[in-house]
């Protein structure tokens, strides 16, 4: 068993995606495109030399949609220019999933300017699961309205974190001070010290790593054998020399005692006796992510986690945080309900969002983030990010 001394002080990274590099091969042309279903009140744009870089956009936008629209009427050469077709705010949020302040209600508007498609942000619906995981990861109370709805998280706890004090399963600690494996709900930390650097306090913890992380997985025939006191299997059973073990049913498939099952539901679960399928206590324990531990420094900064899909139970080391040049975007107005008070909106810096709003996108990030369950925002990766479309050519 090998033991690491980790600090755990993630990178506010920027992720690039690749998904765009089988558009930088097309020809910088268009003509009027014959997307079916088309609405009438569609604005026209002339191409000209003068407007060449912003209708490349324009046309790029446009391929995202439909690859087959993109092959047709894309491959064309320069001088062969006549005009293409884009419809209003509505309609091309509806084709492709994309907001552009030039998009307005217009019949006819002019070639958009390089700010304005600054201001255009990919839509990717940022939903509830990941905002509940992370308000209960961090022990803030539910407040629910009278027919028993969940309305808002109470997190107040965090207001009250001191930059010099390092914080844990409720209890403050100071420089030097340590967490026992006792105290610790996570098998795989043996403790973790309270240190300070530059003013500010954090954890520095020592890990088990597990030898079987490292060698091939087990032969055919042979399985690790865990047991939730311990963070590394104990045993290993090779059916071709071992007596046979008793088994556990769960979802069609059949597990020996001692097992890892991993059910949805952010659970880790250990096949043992008695085991009846439903999830429960003693075999199955929830799946912790200790955000106080490994990420106090982002939460006292007023930051937000980011989530790869919804239905990850921990976030990646991808955090969001305020910026002087955040602002607030209205995806669907119509459908943004008046708050009757501040509690009932997501705080992120400056900012007071309603739930439905979104925060503007940080240049070069696929992170979408959007106020879905008071008092914070929720953060999203938006796996079908695509860089250029969205911001200027140079």
């Amino acid at each position: 068993m090998a033991i690491s001394r980790n600090r755990f002080e993630p990178i506010n990274s920027e992720r690039k995606t690749t998904d765009f590099d089988a558009m930088k091969d097309i020809a910088p042309g268009c003509v009027t495109l014959g997307l079916p279903q088309q609405p009438h009140n569609c604005g026209q744009v002339r191409n000209v030399t003068a407007q060449l870089r912003n209708t490349q956009i324009l046309c790029k936008l446009v391929a995202l949609v439909n690859p087959a629209v993109s092959r047709r009427y894309l491959q064309i050469p320069t001088d062969e220019l006549q005009s293409l077709h884009y419809c209003n705010r509505m309609s091309v949020g509806a084709l492709t999933g994309a907001l552009c302040a030039i998009m307005s209600q217009h019949e006819h508007v002019a070639c958009p300017t390089d700010h304005q498609f600054n201001e255009c942000v990919r839509i990717f619906p940022v939903i509830l699961k990941p905002a509940v995981r992370y308000y209960k990861e961090l022990n803030c109370d539910p407040i629910t309205d009278p027919s028993g709805e969940l309305k808002r998280y109470n997190c107040k706890i965090l207001d009250e974190l001191k930059d010099d004090k390092c914080y844990y399963n409720g209890k403050e600690y100071s420089e030097g001070e340590h967490v026992t494996r006792e105290d610790l709900r996570d098998n795989c930390i043996v403790e973790c010290s309270c240190d300070k650097h530059l003013k500010k306090a954090y954890f520095t913890c020592v890990n088990i790593e597990c030898p079987s992380l490292f060698r091939p997985a087990p032969e055919e025939g042979c399985t690790d054998l865990y047991d939730h006191a311990h963070c590394c299997p104990q045993k290993k059973h090779c059916d071709h020399k071992d007596e046979p073990l008793p088994t556990c049913e769960y979802n069609g498939k059949t597990y020996k005692y001692g097992q890892m099952i991993y059910p949805k539901g952010c659970q880790s679960c250990i096949c043992g006796e008695g085991w009846n399928g439903t999830l429960g206590e003693p075999w199955c324990r929830p799946v912790l992510c200790e955000m106080f531990l490994h990420y106090g420094n982002w939460l006292r900064q007023g930051c937000v986690p980011t989530y790869y899909t919804p239905d990850d139970c921990c976030p990646i080391p991808e955090w969001r945080c305020p910026s002087e040049a955040d602002t607030i975007i209205d995806p669907e107005p119509s459908k943004i309900a008046t708050p009757k008070s501040k509690d009932e909106m997501c705080r992120f810096g400056k900012l007071d969002l309603a739930v439905g709003q979104m925060l503007s996108p940080v240049k070069d990030s696929c992170v979408q983030c959007s106020c879905v369950m008071p008092p914070h925002v929720s953060c999203i990766m938006n796996t079908t990010c695509h860089e250029a479309p969205f911001t200027s050519i140079k």
